[in-house]
């Protein structure tokens, strides 16, 4: 990588650091028998590449060994700029679908756990009870008098959510008879 330009480059490097002698707070983290520590001096390890480009500024001197290089897609911006517009340019009702998408597409992207998925669904005010005996609901948000967003845990089986409820209705029934 000596012939990669560091301002050209987007990825993730090894790289040989060096701090400046008169830095009094490290800026760049190494991981170091467990514990990560903000090291002085030289050492090597692996960092981002606009990581990089902003410690050179407060006087780090960077040389790369090796590195991945990842393209940059805008996969997103229409998507963005849509929502984001009708967002801000729109009524009480809109605003929040709007809002909504752009904070589900973050944390889709940015979720840990993929076992957790949550739905959200539009549906007509009577059928919530269908949805709410037959999903685990996490949430009811009010459209409208006849519409309501909810959102539902989307990777429960709802073959036995059914039969719990019947098993606690003929309980209940049971017990109050």
């Amino acid at each position: 990588m000596n012939n990669i330009n560091l301002n050209n480059f987007f990825g993730y490097c090894i790289a040989k650091f060096t701090t400046p002698k008169n830095i009094l707070k490290p800026l760049l983290r190494y991981k170091h028998e467990g514990k990560t520590i903000f090291p002085t001096g030289t050492w090597t390890g692996v960092h981002f590449s606009e990581e990089l480009k902003a410690v050179q500024k407060y006087g780090y001197k960077l040389t790369l060994i090796n590195g991945y290089d990842i393209s940059k897609i805008y996969m997103f911006n229409k998507f963005v700029e849509h929502f984001y517009n009708k967002n801000k340019n729109s009524s009480s009702t809109s605003t929040f679908i709007a809002k909504m998408h752009l904070n589900q597409l973050y944390g889709i992207l940015g979720r840990k756990n993929k076992k957790e998925l949550i739905q959200t669904i539009n549906i007509y005010r009577n059928e919530l009870p269908k949805y709410l005996n037959t999903r685990i609901n996490k949430s009811i948000i009010n459209i409208n008098d006849d519409i309501v967003s909810i959102f539902v845990q989307n990777n429960i089986n709802s073959d036995i959510i059914k039969k719990m409820n019947i098993y606690f209705d003929s309980y209940i029934s049971s017990d109050y008879s």
